[in-house]
């Protein structure tokens, strides 16, 4: 993966063209120097013939120039004695100086030739005394002849002339043979030297030129010799070379770590290996066309730009940087820490380096889980103490000084077995035998001393720590604080077996007990305990007169109680009551206990100022007789308590096998009903409500009847109760409302519009949807919500509040109609009435049975009417008395100022379809008519 050039190699190549050269220029370099010594022996050689031939035509013109001069002396002492004889003649001393002019520029051209010969100094000299010799032998003679001839002695002028003058003469001419002689023999002498000096300088050239050759020779051979070992030597480094080469690929390519070529300046790639791509995800064409910015996280590009712009000029001398973490980006997105050394080189003329990356992401998610495992070590609640295979601690964090009190100065060194107290030596060496093994192991309860002296209760786990080998060198152990775990462990067992607020045994303990008692085989009684009406003193004070006054009976209880009687509650207003007794005496005991539990109830408890009345139903269950384990028992006398119940509350029933079939029958009834609802078993039939201004019907209230496939028609009084504890009044009641609302809807359409009664349960008052429900039946079935009417009880308003008030102002504000049933029968509160959105409130029929009875009964319920029919009209509600069968009840209701009326006297409930023959009727005012009509 190595772009355009090799990888760069710190070997040369060889280049064999170069080499071929070199010994081609060796070898003509040796044919120069031939070549050259052959053409100066050749120049030497004429060069020496040429300075011969030179050297004797010098000589011959000297020569010649001597034999002139002597002819020019001699004339001069002819023609000098001439004048000496004759000095009046003045041709002979002009001819006199003629000849002694040309004697001396004779003799000057000659010394000027003689200089000019090479090794003639000898010959100058001779030359140069002769010229003296004329000078001194003529001019001092003429001189004296001359003054001699005139004062008149001309005979002694002419002899001294003829003695001088001859000897003179004599001498000059023999100095001037002896230096034509000399000169012959310096030109003979002369060429023979130059014939010589040419000779060897022949010998010498070719001496040197056979030395230059031979030497050429040798440094051929030896250029040829020192070449072969080079190209040996450079073919050996070529293969060097390539195998390095080939080495150097091998690395760069098969490197399991990413490597790359980059240029420095525009941080281009210009090389990757296989590595990098595989790490990377990019494929090698994609690298070539990146930077290193698109391999950074976009956040770390400005940081890389920043080192990109300072780097210092460095090169392969300055040797590997020094590796340095960095956060690259692969091409799927995903960061990789990476650690780079690099390396400065020359890539085809570019400043790079080669860089070499690995992947420390692991190695860095370590150290940071190391770093986070230190801190947590550190910061930890939990003693953590390292100590070694011998016992010395080795470590000791903040959690432990904490837990024992040492520091970590006062406890680095010293034995780890000083924390034990003392008697520890079986855990010690349990614990010392486990680490041994090379096992770990955990002592979820002991204790420890700290340094002030006293015990800690702690949780211990200790396990062995090995080194690289696999050698166990220690251990590292783990301490914690379990002094308030206890305690809440305590408190959490107390909690589960026993009733947070009264501190009784609660259900789960109660079980056990209970358990324990069957499996001794005692006589045993058992007794349910359920307060009666509790809901209702619960929903009008609040949760903390309820708490307050559960206490208060559970206190009573207890104070009524024997030794040896465990008494439990086990949830809400029940609470259950085992007692032990002798055998054949367990129901006497059992109904005694009932009765004294009873009298304790019948002072008032006093919660928040308030004397509250509280009464109780017992159920009694005896061991074996009604049941052999603890489940069978609870059941029997929980469903005595509810006979208890239906027998008219506070008071007692003892368990009987008809109980059970009562049960079952309930269970039957329940589930039949839950298919009745499925099946559409349930039908509605409607009660006409009676305006005894008019005597019209101005509405009916939709009663709900179960037509059962075997049973026939079933009243309300059996299954409604039954849905109120099952919770499948919210779907009965769903289906009364849409069902109701249907046919309200269809008269409506026929132009009879009626206002429909439909009764609303505590459970449908207090869904968080009712609204939402009321709404949706009225709008599916296109009724007018001002034909709609909610009828709830006092008990229900009470129990569901403010959740009810907001549901029904909510309603109202879309045109239903709510009104108040059974008035009279609850707490009968004056303030929902005032704050409550009210239309209609009903009387209860139990206030209108003895209407129009002159007996004092009759008289009290006709006050109590109407008191409340003045107040509803103050308040500006609607009255409806319920239950009315009589005309005189009518009559009384007419004087007492009641709006309308509701009862068999004036229809009992009937279906839709007898309810429409009575509507043609109903203007008439005679409604025991409209009996007879319905009749």
């Amino acid at each position: 993966m190595i772009s355009n050039t090799s990888l760069p190699h710190p070997a040369l190549k060889i280049d064999h063209q170069n080499i071929g050269h070199k010994l081609a220029g060796g070898f003509f370099l040796v044919i120069l120097l031939g070549l050259l010594s052959y053409f100066q022996t050749v120049e030497a050689m004429q060069a020496g013939a040429r300075r011969a031939q030179r050297t004797e035509t010098q000589v011959h013109a000297s020569v010649s120039l001597a034999k002139d001069v002597a002819l020019s002396s001699h004339d001069t002492a002819s023609y000098t004695l001439g004048y000496v004889y004759n000095p009046t003649n003045s041709t002979a001393r002009e001819r006199k100086w003629e000849a002694q002019d040309a004697t001396d520029s004779g003799f000057d051209k000659l010394k000027a030739s003689l200089q000019v010969l090479p090794g003639s100094t000898k010959l100058l000299r001779q030359c140069e005394a002769a010229s003296l010799m004329n000078t001194a032998g003529y001019n001092p003679l003429e001189a004296r002849a001359i003054a001699l001839a005139q004062q008149g002695h001309s005979r002694q002028a002419q002899k001294l002339l003829e003695e001088q003058g001859i000897g003179t003469r004599y001498r000059l001419e023999i100095q001037l043979d002896a230096l034509v002689n000399a000169l012959e023999d310096y030109s003979r002498v002369t060429a023979q030297a130059e014939h010589r000096a040419t000779a060897h300088t022949v010998v010498v050239v070719w001496t040197i030129q056979a030395c230059i050759l031979a030497l050429s020779l040798v440094i051929a051979l030896a250029v040829t010799h020192r070449i072969s070992a080079g190209v040996r030597d450079v073919q050996r480094v070529q293969e060097n070379l390539h195998e390095s080469e080939a080495r150097y690929r091998l690395l760069f390519e098969n490197n399991p770590h990413p490597m790359w070529v980059y240029d420095r300046e525009s941080l281009e790639f210009l090389a990757v290996n296989c590595a990098a791509v595989r790490s990377y995800g990019f494929s090698e064409a994609e690298f070539f066309s990146m930077t290193l910015l698109d391999i950074r996280p976009g956040e770390d590009r400005v940081t890389l730009r920043l080192e990109a712009a300072n780097y210092p000029p460095y090169s392969p001398a300055d040797g590997v940087r020094p590796p340095s973490a960095w956060r690259h980006r692969s091409r799927d997105g995903q960061i990789l820490w990476t650690e780079i050394s690099s390396l400065p080189l020359h890539w085809a003329g570019k400043s790079a380096a080669i860089v070499i990356a690995q992947d420390i992401t692991a190695r860095r998610k370590a150290e940071e889980d190391m770093n986070r495992l230190a801190a947590i070590v550190h910061s930890t609640q939990e003693a953590i103490i390292g100590w070694s295979a011998n016992g010395e601690v080795s470590s000791w964090n903040p959690g432990a000084e904490q837990l024992y009190g040492y520091s970590a100065a006062e406890m680095l060194g010293q034995q780890i077995s000083c924390l034990l107290p003392a008697g520890s030596e079986e855990e010690c060496a349990r614990i010392s035998q486990r680490i041994g093994a090379g096992l770990s192991i955990e002592i979820p309860d002991t204790t420890r001393r700290h340094k002030q002296g006293h015990l800690v209760e702690v949780w211990v786990s200790s396990s062995p720590v090995r080194d690289a080998a696999g050698v166990i060198i220690g251990a590292s152990t783990i301490a914690r604080d379990i002094t308030r775990q206890k305690q809440s462990e305590a408190l959490i067992r107390w909690q589960a077996h026993n009733d947070a607020l009264t501190g009784l045994p609660n259900r789960v303990q109660f079980h056990e007990k209970l358990t324990t008692a069957i499996s001794l085989s005692q006589p045993l009684a058992v007794l349910f305990v359920d307060l009666d009406l509790f809901k209702r003193v619960n929903d009008s004070m609040g949760h903390a007169a309820r708490d307050q006054l559960l206490q208060e009976i559970a206190s009573r209880f207890q104070g009524v109680l024997e030794i040896g009687d465990v008494l439990a509650r086990i949830g809400g207003d029940e609470f259950t009551l085992l007692l032990t007794v002798r055998k054949g005496q367990a129901q006497t005991a059992a109904r005694q206990t009932a009765k004294r539990l009873l009298a304790c109830l019948t002072p008032p408890v006093v919660v928040e100022g308030q004397e509250l009345y509280v009464t109780a139903s017992i159920g009694i269950s005896l061991f074996p007789s009604d049941g052999e384990d603890a489940e069978t028992l609870l059941k029997s006398a929980d469903l005595a308590m509810y006979k208890a119940k239906e027998e008219g509350r506070s008071g007692w029933h003892v368990f009987t096998p008809a109980l059970t079939e009562a049960a079952s029958d309930r269970m039957v009834m329940e589930n039949a009903l839950r298919q009745a609802i499925e099946r559409e078993e349930l039908t509605l039939q409607y009660q006409p409500q009676i305006d005894l201004a008019t005597c019209r019907i101005i509405g009916v209230e939709a009663l709900v009847r179960w037509l059962h496939p075997t049973q026939g028609m079933i009243p309300p009084l059996r299954f409604i109760p039954l849905a109120e504890e099952t919770g499948l009044i919210r779907p009965l009641g769903d289906w009364v409302l849409r069902e109701a609302c249907r046919q309200a809807s269809v008269w409506e359409k026929e132009g009879r519009p009626m206002c429909v009664a439909v009764n609303l349960s505590a459970r449908q008052l207090g869904a968080d949807d009712l609204t939402d429900r009321v709404l949706s039946a009225l709008a599916g079935t296109g009724l007018d919500p001002r034909l709609l009417e909610l009828e709830l009880t006092e008990s229900a308003l009470i129990t569901q509040g403010e959740a009810a008030a907001r549901h029904l102002r909510a309603l109202r504000a879309q045109g239903v109609r709510v009104s108040i049933d059974d008035f009279g029968t609850g707490y009968s509160s004056l303030a929902y009435l005032r704050q409550l959105p009210l239309d209609v409130l009903k009387v209860d029929r139990s206030f209108i049975t003895n209407l129009g009875d002159p007996g004092k009964t009759g008289s009290q319920d006709q006050a109590v009417v109407r008191a409340v029919i003045a107040m509803a009209h103050a308040l500006d509600l609607e009255v409806i008395a319920e239950g009315v069968e009589t005309e005189a009840q009518k009559s009384a209701l007419e004087d007492l100022g009641c709006d309308a009326i509701q009862g068999y006297l004036c229809s009992p409930p009937v279906c839709a379809e007898q309810l429409e023959v009575l509507l043609p009727h109903s203007r008439q005012r005679d409604s025991r008519h409209l009996s007879d009509c319905a009749a």
